[in-house]
Order: C-alpha cells, then structure tokens, then sequence
C-alpha cells in the first residue's frame, strides 16, 4: 500500500468516526413525512466521482420521482460525469459538481458546497452512511425533512435487504414515509433513447458484421478486482469453445488495456452514453466488479459480474437475469454453467414478452453548476 493510500484510509477512518454522533442525532430526532405532497424540493448527497458510485444513484432517482412527482430534485456529486448519466431526469434541477480534487481547486469546492447547504429544501437525503462528506452536508443543509441512508434494521428483517448500496437509501426514505411498502426496487437505468439504442446496434455491427448475436467482455478492473491475464486467456477460450454461435467482443476502458491482449474484436469509445449504448445492443456482459459492470446493469443487459474481493451483497447486479459471481468459490466450468442458463432465461423471456420499453427525453435537461 502506498503512503497517499494508507493516508486517506486513516483520514477516512477517522472522519467517520467523528461525524457518528450526526447519525445518532438524526435518528433521534427524525421526523416522518405524513403528506408526500408537501414535498416541493429535494437536496440528495452523493459527493463522489466514481461511475459505478452515480449509475447506483439511478434507482433511488427513480424511487424519489415515483413518491414525489411534482417536486424538483438537486443532487450534490463530484467530477463531471453526472450530467451524462442523469440527463433523461428530468425532475432533476441542479447539480452541484464538486471537483474531484478539492485542495486543488478549493473556490469551486467551498461556492458549491456552500450553495447546496445554504438552499432551503423540504428534504435532504444522504446516499451512504459511508460518506462522512455525505453525513456533514445532510446535518448541515437547510432541510425540513432528513434521511441519513440508514433503514431501520426492525422494520426490515431479511438483513441482505439492508446491504445493497442501491437499496439501502430507498429502504430508508420509506422509513421515513412510516409506511410498509412492498414494491419491488427499481433498478439501475442509464435511461438511453432510441436514438442512442439505435447507434448503439450500428457500432457493434460494424464491429462483428457476420449477423451473430454478442457476448461481451471487459476484462480490466482497478487494484486487486483485476483477473490475471492467464484467468481471463482460460475465459476466453472456453467462451470460444461454447458459445461459437455467438460474437465475442471486448469492451475496453479509457486506459486502453486488455487482460487477453486484444485477441476479440474491441470497441473503444470515451462517451459513456455510447459506451452504455454498445453493450446493450449484446445478449450477455461478463465483467470484474467495476463501473463499467454496474454501467451494463443500467442498460438492461444480464450482467454477470465477477466478485474476488469486494461485497457481492453490496454492490451486485440484480435486475433482469443478472448475477453475481464469487470467484473464489466458483470455477471457470460453474461461470460458463452459469452463462448458459443466463440465455436461456433471456431467451425465453424474449420469446414470451418481445417488446421493449424505451423512455425517451420529453423535458429540458438540468442545470449543472
């Protein structure tokens, strides 16, 4: 572990272990929302840059537009990212776009910080109880109404239920709302138009025009979620061997890296829209934890995502066949076991139900500060 590392883990540490008292002084001062209606403007907290980390935000999006329909909803985030992903939101007003390095630039930081705590909103809602930026900017705000992303563990006894970083905020606001419901979650959704589904089919077809249909890899991830290339050359392979009905193609990332060498077609791109759009134009994603895997998910493909050392139950894919695969229990032989029976499932879904839903942009795009 390098010194930045081993310095931020210890300021991470102990910023958490600071901000805990907000977090028991929330829950004991929480008031519930008896009228959604009243609900007019809404702050949520995710101050981090990360893809996979933005693209898991899209359910609780989703959630907030079902419950309040008439309200405006401003988001706090880092980077740049998120007027790409969140631009078919329309009930979304302001973005605050935190920088990704706030020593370097700390006037943009402090003007955009300051505005989303200063704003009066009816309520504020804290992604993570991870977040100790998160957990200061919730205390903080000027909000009638808060959640701190932390459901009520007694209102909820199948514990999995509380993990997932996607669901545990929405099981939290229904807290608050003081009603058991039994909806289903929503899931991610990059929420791409037909447009861009459309130009997504075009590029893959450029790409493997022989008429077969797609299976799609990406085979890079960051620190110890990365599979050796012998790994990934034995995937390869056995994906050749199985599914020879089916194009291979690799998906790379902006560092332009194979763990295969670039034996498979490729497709490079640095929009993360047409990124998105490519892989949904396949049948099938099989990729190591990582944004791009969480990318997959929010465009409806089945996801099968790679697990080594991260929490399955926290960040896996869940909609639409998905499913999450721990490599340290499972074998080459069980993934490819589970790559079949993942089509054969799509494919008797498609027989059964051959439409397809898409939402397309009826509204202006946010604003972005």
């Amino acid at each position: 572990m390098n010194i930045i590392k081993k310095i931020n883990q210890i300021r991470k540490h102990s910023l958490m272990g600071a901000t805990q008292n907000i977090v028991n002084r929330a829950r004991e001062k929480s008031v519930k929302i008896h009228d959604p209606s009243d609900i007019k403007k809404i702050l949520i907290c995710r101050p981090n840059h990360r893809l996979g980390n933005l693209l898991l935000l899209t359910p609780l999006l989703q959630e907030v537009e079902r419950i309040f329909p008439n309200a405006t909803t401003d988001i706090v985030v880092k980077g740049r990212l998120a007027d790409s992903l969140f631009k078919n939101y329309h009930t979304i007003g302001t973005i605050f776009q935190l920088p990704k390095k706030p020593f370097i630039h700390p006037i943009t930081y402090l003007k955009n910080y300051v505005n989303a705590m200063t704003t009066q909103y009816d309520l504020v809602i804290n992604t993570t109880d991870e977040s100790s930026s998160g957990r200061i900017l919730t205390e903080k705000s000027k909000g009638i109404h808060k959640s701190f992303g932390i459901p009520e563990s007694n209102r909820h006894p199948n514990k999995k239920d509380l993990h997932h970083m996607a669901q545990k905020p929405i099981l939290a606001l229904r807290d608050i709302l003081n009603k058991n419901d039994a909806r289903s979650m929503p899931v991610l959704d990059l929420r791409l138009t037909q447009k861009e589904l459309t130009k997504g089919v075009e590029i893959l077809t450029s790409i493997s025009p022989n008429g077969k249909k797609t299976l799609c890899i990406f085979t890079y991830a960051t620190g110890d979620k990365m599979y050796s290339k012998d790994w990934w050359n034995e995937i390869y392979i056995a994906l050749k061997v199985h599914f020879n009905e089916y194009n291979i193609v690799e998906i790379l990332p902006v560092e332009y890296a194979s763990q295969i060498d670039f034996k498979a077609p490729t497709f490079y791109g640095k929009n993360i829209r047409e990124v998105g759009a490519v892989i949904a134009a396949c049948e099938l994603f099989i990729g190591s934890d990582s944004g791009i895997m969480h990318l997959a998910s929010s465009v409806h493909v089945p996801t099968l995502g790679l697990f080594n050392v991260t929490d399955i139950n926290k960040y896996k894919p869940y909609n639409n066949h998905s499913l999450a695969i721990n490599t340290n229990r499972q074998n080459h032989s069980d993934i490819i076991h589970l790559i079949k029976s993942t089509l054969a499932k799509k494919t008797s879904k498609s027989e059964n139900n051959p439409s397809i839903n898409i939402i397309s942009p009826s509204k202006p795009p946010c604003s972005i500060q």
